[in-house]
């Protein structure tokens, strides 16, 4: 797909008048050979993008969360489904993993739900989604968006982040167009301002030398994009003196100036774009230099300017919206100046929705045609998902973030951009100008352009591509670890009825892969006993990617009388499907506190504890919910991986380990199963390190594993035998749905509490590009928000959003 798309591309190398046919024959091939890297890039190393459509922007716990998650190709944005599972995780405000759900494609479409426990606390959440391939672009290329959780289910207080960094700091960088500070020429600069969470934020100030000279005026930032222009001098350093609206004032420094060097400058109409070449006066060019233009990796344009040539024009024809890059380099394939620009306005995608009514009564039914059209009016059989919410209960902000504000402008970066659906309304002359400075002050590294040009590829390397379900591990002898070639090891998975077996390779290893896992399976795993019982069967864990990055959370993200009605009615909606509501009282809870915390106690004295008030202590609750003892403690404050993946640091020293009170290797860590463990406590203070005498400076991990009837599952297994549950695919359930058609339905007293009228995560167009859904309102009165989203099978992202009203 990709190489017909590179073939077919409107790629343009016009050689005119140069030295010698041998100089232009040079030139071609240089520039054949940027493009044809370029593609070979992507093709060796593909990359995905994934976005979350749920039913609405917040919840209540008790609820449940509806979602589909749109899977692209992260260069061409057409459906994938190159990785088979999609991983969506409920991440709480101190970025640990609430709730972890891993998404498998039925009609190449992923989706699923997640259910909200009553016990979690109200506060801020995130929800994350990302592939295992997609863990090699890293974590800032993963989709996550705040999403609120309220619960007036019990007395408590809201959840906060225990270790944020300061919201009202801010940090000012300097952006010069074509990316370089050039001496003795009018340059244009991009102001970007950010709090340290990572939002925008707005300053002023002024620019001085270093005589504290000023030389230019720093105008108000707007949502913390600005502009500023002067001309530098060669030799000077310049900063910027900035001030917020609250009066707190920072230096900051700009870039070093350049005595040497070019920079594009670029400018676009509603054809072409028009590109300009600066250049110092010192600054020789005898030679041809090169403009490659690529689209997220594609290339898309190519052409050549001759010595002395200061400006071109792009044509438009064949783009599609989205980043744009711009790369001149000379002949070495060296990299002399980067400019990105953002296209708008291109990818017409016309959603048609009909009602079979103008308007409807509560307790209706609804049904609701839909059609796909391209520009030229030609159907589009595409599929997508469709949520339709009360609007007394649920309020969509026009800044929220949309399916094609992630795909095209946020997950081409790995900075957060706040609220990105602000800029993608070509019609807004200011929001144009503030996403062109946004495009001059973010640079594009999805793939290192430079690299590639010289011949360097990334590949994937460190996480594999997931084509299906796998379990392995190893075969060791016990106690001296070591492997144990040729035996036979066999799995069994009852729910499935699925059996296997395997020989182990000279590592010890085995490999069982070729079946499907849902969720809550168990799979019984056993080795070759040989003689006598000194063998041990090591599974090796499931792996998930540590939260890392804070999730920064605008402040005016949801309306506050909007969301004070919607948890009004969720209380009523709980009580009514799950019976009456237990509160919680705060002095029930303290004693109830208490009396876990002896229970802890004791348990610590009777395995000979020496300790009395760990830094951080793991129950049985939490640790069942870990897929391996090493995901647990790396969200402890100051707690990181070691440089091998296999341990951990605390404070980046190694500290001791211990199981049952008895010290053993960092490698215990990856061989104990979270359904071994009873407790686990991590010790940092060094009034508690004291009692584990000169060894124990550096902190200790003390473990305790499950005896008697907590451990009768263990018990029943010798050490060659592991009963086993990874995380399985989700299962998708049907979104309920009343039939008020029959009367006993519609009359039986009962309030429709929904606030989500109806969701479908898979709507599916025919040839025609038509779909039809039907569902009922419920007893509100008012107007109802439909919301459809998808991306067509040529990779165009769209979106519709509409009233549906219901009168008295």
């Amino acid at each position: 797909m990709l190489k017909a798309l590179v073939l077919s591309l409107t790629f343009i190398t016009t050689l005119t008048t140069l030295s010698s046919a041998q100089d232009s024959a040079t030139i071609a091939l240089v520039s054949r050979k940027a493009i044809t890297d370029m593609a070979a890039q992507i093709k060796q190393y593909p990359q995905e993008k994934v976005y979350i459509h749920s039913d609405k922007p917040y919840y209540a716990v008790g609820e449940r969360i509806w979602f589909r998650a749109h899977m692209v190709h992260s260069a061409i944005h057409i459906p994938y489904t190159l990785s088979r599972y999609v991983y969506v995780e409920l991440v709480n405000a101190d970025n640990r993993v609430e709730v972890r759900k891993k998404l498998y494609p039925l009609g190449g479409m992923y989706f699923g739900q997640m259910d909200l426990s009553p016990d979690l606390s109200e506060g801020w959440y995130s929800l994350r989604a990302y592939t295992s391939l997609l863990r090699n672009v890293g974590e800032p290329y993963f989709f996550r968006r705040p999403v609120y959780i309220g619960n007036n289910l019990r007395e408590q207080k809201k959840v906060t982040p225990s270790s944020r960094r300061n919201p009202d700091d801010y940090q000012v960088t300097f952006h010069p167009e074509g990316g370089k500070l050039l001496a003795g020429l009018t340059n244009r600069i991009a102001v970007r301002a950010t709090t340290e969470d990572g939002l925008e934020t707005d300053i002023s100030g002024r620019l001085v030398d270093e005589t504290n000279r000023e030389v230019a005026i720093i105008a108000p930032t707007t949502d913390g994009l600005g502009l500023v222009s002067f001309v530098p001098q060669a030799g000077k350093r310049y900063t910027a003196l900035c001030e917020n609206k609250e009066g707190k004032q920072h230096t900051f420094p700009l870039p070093a100036v350049t005595s040497t060097g070019f920079a594009l400058t670029a400018s676009q109409s509603d054809t072409a774009i028009h590109v300009n070449l600066t250049q110092t006066a010192s600054t020789q060019t005898p030679d041809t230099l090169m403009l490659m233009v690529h689209q997220r990796g594609v290339p898309v344009y190519h052409t050549y300017l001759a010595p002395g040539q200061q400006s071109l024009t792009v044509p438009k024809g064949g783009l599609s919206d989205g980043v744009l890059q711009l790369v001149l380099y000379n002949r070495s394939a060296e990299v002399l100046s980067e400019r990105q620009l953002f296209i708008l306005g291109l990818d017409k995608v016309t959603v048609e929705v009909t009602t079979d009514k103008p308007n409807y009564r509560r307790r209706d039914k609804v049904k609701v045609s839909i059609r796909l059209v391209d520009h030229k009016g030609k159907a589009i059989p595409g599929d997508f998902s469709l949520s339709v919410t009360d609007d007394a209960d649920v309020t969509h902000e026009q800044e929220d973030e949309t399916i094609k504000s992630r795909l095209l402008l946020q997950s081409e970066f790995n900075q957060t951009i706040s609220k990105p659906g602000r800029f993608l309304n070509k019609d807004n002359n200011q929001g144009n100008q503030q996403l062109d400075l946004l495009m001059m002050a973010l640079p594009w590294e999805r793939y290192n352009v430079s690299g590639v040009l010289k011949g360097t590829f990334e590949e994937a390397t460190t996480y594999p591509l997931e084509r299906g379900s796998a379990i392995s591990g190893r075969v060791l002898r016990f106690p001296s670890k070591r492997p144990l070639p040729g035996t036979n090891v066999s799995l069994f998975i009852q729910r499935l009825m699925y059996i296997d077996a395997k020989v182990t390779d000279q590592e010890g290893r085995f490999y069982f892969d070729g079946f499907e896992l849902p969720d809550s399976t168990k799979a019984l795993l056993q080795a070759d006993k040989g003689m006598g019982n000194f063998t041990d069967l090591m599974i090796d864990p499931d792996s998930f990617p540590p939260v890392v990055a804070n999730q920064p959370i605008p402040a005016s993200t949801i309306v506050e009388e909007a969301m004070n009605r919607f948890m009004k009615k969720s209380k009523e909606k709980y009580a009514q499907e799950n019976g009456l509501i237990t509160i919680n009282l705060a002095e029930v809870e303290v004693v109830a506190r208490k009396q876990e915390e002896e229970k802890l106690r004791q348990l610590r004295l009777d395995r000979g504890a020496v300790y009395f008030s760990p830094s951080r202590t793991f129950t049985t609750n939490q640790i069942e919910q870990a897929a391996t003892l090493i995901d647990l403690l790396i969200t402890v404050a100051g707690v990181t991986l070691d440089q091998s993946g296999t341990g951990i640091l605390i404070r980046n020293k190694t500290p001791l380990i211990y199981v049952d009170g008895i010290k053993y290797p960092m490698e215990e860590l990856s061989h104990i199963l979270p359904m071994e463990v009873e407790l686990m406590d991590v010790l940092k203070d060094p009034t508690d390190l004291a009692s584990l005498g000169s060894e124990g400076g550096d902190g200790a991990v003390c473990i305790y594993l499950k005896r008697g009837e907590a451990a009768k599952v263990k018990d029943e297994l010798g050490n060659h035998q592991a009963m086993i549950m990874p995380l399985g695919y989700c299962v998708p359930e049907y979104f309920p749905q009343p039939d008020y058609l029959k009367p006993e339905e519609r009359m039986n007293g009962i309030p429709d509490l929904r606030s989500t009228i109806y969701w479908n995560p898979a709507v599916v167009c025919n040839e025609e590009g038509e779909a039809s859904v039907e569902f009922f309102m419920a007893d509100n009165f008012g107007t109802c928000t439909l919301i459809l989203e998808g991306v067509t099978p040529s990779g165009k992202p769209f979106r519709y959003q509409g009233k549906i009203t219901v009168r008295p």
